[in-house]
């Protein structure tokens, strides 16, 4: 219910974000330490590559929801040991924020409609928990609530890519 109560407060056309300039290195350090206990637990090392001086503007409260649900998808359905990598490259117009975790991964088909309400992916092989299929439906809303875009592909790491694209 409380993922429903999510995706339906970003859905409302009176939702506003809180917009403010983050530092990209002390986001993701944050974030990583955040998460710590929960990666350990599960197994799970992430890593990250992100330059020092990058910023961009954003909800800082729905980009940390964005990315809870971003690792708690790999915490549910990596192997374990598994693997996040997280890498943000920047050229003149955008921000690239490069998210994969390790396998397994999922169809063509399932990455088509990954992010579709209450899509889950079929025959997928749950290690600890099964999910709800909003989780990633609430992390596309945010993306475009931000005027973002977001794709999902194959990961070299067996797993799933998502790559969010962030104009500057």
């Amino acid at each position: 219910m409380t993922d429903l109560n999510k995706i339906s407060l970003l859905e409302q056309s009176s939702f506003q974000l809180n917009v403010t300039t983050i530092n990209a290195a002390e986001y993701f350090q944050s974030l990583h330490a955040d998460m710590l206990i929960q990666l350990e637990k599960f197994e799970v090392t992430f890593t990250q590559n992100v330059a020092d001086e990058l910023s961009f503007e954003c909800d800082a409260t729905r980009l940390s929801q964005l990315f809870a649900n971003l690792i708690s998808n790999s915490l549910k359905y990596t192997n374990h040991p598994g693997k996040i990598n997280l890498t943000i490259s920047q050229n003149q117009t955008q921000l690239l924020i490069c998210y994969e975790d390790s396998s397994p991964g999922v169809s063509d088909e399932s990455l088509a409609k990954i992010f579709d309400h209450l899509y889950r992916v079929p025959d997928l092989k749950t290690v600890k928990q099964s999910g709800s299929g909003i989780g990633l439906a609430i992390v596309k809303q945010i993306v475009e609530a931000h005027n973002w875009r977001i794709t999902a592909a194959h990961s070299e790491l067996g797993g799933v890519r998502y790559d969010l694209t962030i104009a500057i």
